[in-house]
């Protein structure tokens, strides 16, 4: 993903303690605020809030890019496992086939007999 590649993640040492409650999503929850809105934040507390949604969108997408690896497998594997379907009942259908005019056959001679 173009965005991985051209963005600068130095950050991430530095907030390693945020990975746990991503994964526990601690830092999915909503705030309730009262009325008059969200409180003013300050540069410090805008900076953390900034670094908690990079973390958050940095997990969401290796999440989406794990999940989208599984998904490839998962569409390999079921073509692969369509084609043998496709292999193994067209070799039934034509032992079947070969099966009931050997049948026939036999039939069609004991009557020359």
């Amino acid at each position: 993903m173009w965005l991985i590649r051209h963005t600068n993640w130095s950050f991430i040492s530095r907030s390693k303690a945020i990975l746990p409650l991503l994964q526990k999503g601690a830092l999915f929850r909503k705030k309730s605020y009262n009325k008059r809105g969200p409180p003013s934040l300050s540069k410090e507390k805008m900076e953390k809030l900034n670094s908690k949604l990079l973390m958050e969108n940095l997990y969401i997408m290796q999440e989406n890019e794990r999940l989208r690896k599984r998904a490839e497998l998962l569409n390999q594997e079921n073509q692969t496992l369509h084609t043998e379907l496709q292999h193994r009942l067209a070799n039934a259908t034509a032992a079947a086939a070969t099966t009931t005019s050997t049948k026939a056959n036999k039939k069609f001679n004991k009557r020359d007999i």
